[in-house]
């Protein structure tokens, strides 16, 4: 078992404060150094809170109900961290608020988790991944989505009801639905296991549901145009501009070897002159 350090700290959060004088009371959850934070669903007058003793001052009702109310939130996030940690080993600061906040995170929902999934990736834009990568996880779900509404008219389903049957029928409804190749179906696969593995790490899943189940991809002979071809392109007059400027795109990328996705991020920026270019 790894040695944890655990604990736990109620702050008032003064930014806050309404026009009555009260302010919530936030409760911060930090394990090995990582924290998360929650509302208790209190609120105190900013003038009443002891931050040292973590409690409202006073013996009101009030005062006492507050205090009490954290005290069993306190009670409550060692009692689950305990249990955790001696399940599983270790414990993540959102498992403990999500556990308190009624949110069991093992019963967590497969399209919310995938959705979360597609949140991070979008901030990472640009840093990590492109666009058409996030563009090809969000069309994936959608799919999945797609299916399951022909079969049932559930929002959502737990993620650990997610089993092999399922990535079969999806496999089949990617080629036959929509009629996609086989290298693009396991593009689509790919997407789909990396957001079971994550459920898998979080422990949301028990079961592999891609356990014995393996794709090849096909070997693709790609046809290439000859240079007679790409001159008949290059010189070819389409009378409208859009196109013209489609013919113009795919020249320059036949000449510099540039993928689409690099000339459509080009700038000027980018360009720099040689040498030669400068006698």
């Amino acid at each position: 078992m790894i040695k944890s350090t655990f604990s736990i700290l109620f702050l008032v959060r003064k930014a806050r404060q309404g026009k009555n004088g009260e302010a919530p009371i936030s409760m911060r959850i930090t394990i090995n150094g990582r924290f998360t934070e929650m509302s208790t669903l209190r609120k105190v007058p900013i003038e009443q809170w002891d931050q040292r003793k973590e409690r409202v001052v006073g013996k009101g009702p009030a005062a006492i109900e507050v205090n009490r109310h954290l005290e069993s939130l306190r009670i409550r996030a060692y009692e689950i961290h305990k249990e955790l940690l001696e399940r599983d080993g270790y414990v993540e600061p959102v498992t403990i608020k999500e556990h308190l906040q009624g949110k069991n995170a093992f019963n967590k929902l497969f399209f919310e988790a995938y959705e979360e999934h597609n949140e991070r990736m979008a901030q990472l834009v640009g840093i990590e991944f492109d666009a058409v990568t996030l563009g090809r996880y969000r069309l994936c779900l959608r799919y999945f989505k797609e299916m399951m509404s022909r079969k049932t008219k559930v929002a959502d389903f737990p993620i650990k009801n997610l089993n092999g049957e399922m990535i079969r029928d999806f496999e089949a409804f990617l080629k036959i639905e929509k009629r996609v190749a086989q290298n693009t179906m396991i593009r689509y696969m790919k997407c789909l296991k990396k957001v079971v593995n994550l459920a898998i790490a979080n422990g949301w899943i028990t079961i592999n549901p891609f356990a014995g189940i393996k794709f090849s991809e096909k070997k693709v002979v790609k046809d290439f145009l000859t240079i007679e071809e790409v001159n008949t392109i290059r010189t070819k007059e389409f009378g409208i501009e859009r196109l013209d400027m489609v013919r113009d795109i795919f020249i320059f990328c036949c000449y510099t070897g540039l993928a689409f996705i690099d000339v459509y991020n080009l700038k000027s920026e980018h360009i720099t002159e040689d040498a030669h270019s400068r006698k």
